[in-house]
């Protein structure tokens, strides 16, 4: 498949696939949508994550890099990726709250 659009989703981690604008507007599906999907049962959280798929899909991807270049994932991993982005939804600037371990 070609390189990532601005469209296109990009799994994996890091400030690559955080950063890129497929992974920003997928946020914001997932905020907009998170308040509902908290209150459902399991099937309707599939439900919805469905839907976020299929509208990341009517204009873009979900990708990740291979040895082989960028190769466009199954429905599988991409609703993977969104039920993901529900659970971490919460947790904006997780990596700047984080408390130091104490011994």
């Amino acid at each position: 498949a070609a390189g990532p659009t601005r469209l296109d989703v990009i799994l994996g981690r890091g400030p690559t696939s955080y950063s890129h604008e497929g992974n920003m507007r997928l946020r914001k599906l997932v905020e907009d949508t998170k308040s509902i999907y908290e209150k459902c049962t399991k099937r309707n959280k599939t439900d919805i994550v469905i839907r976020v798929v299929q509208a990341i899909k009517q204009q873009g991807r979900f990708l990740k890099e291979s040895e082989f270049g960028w190769e466009e994932v199954s429905d599988k991993a991409a609703r993977k990726k969104v039920s993901h982005a529900f659970r971490d939804g919460g947790k904006k600037n997780s990596m700047n709250n984080k408390q130091p371990k104490g011994k």
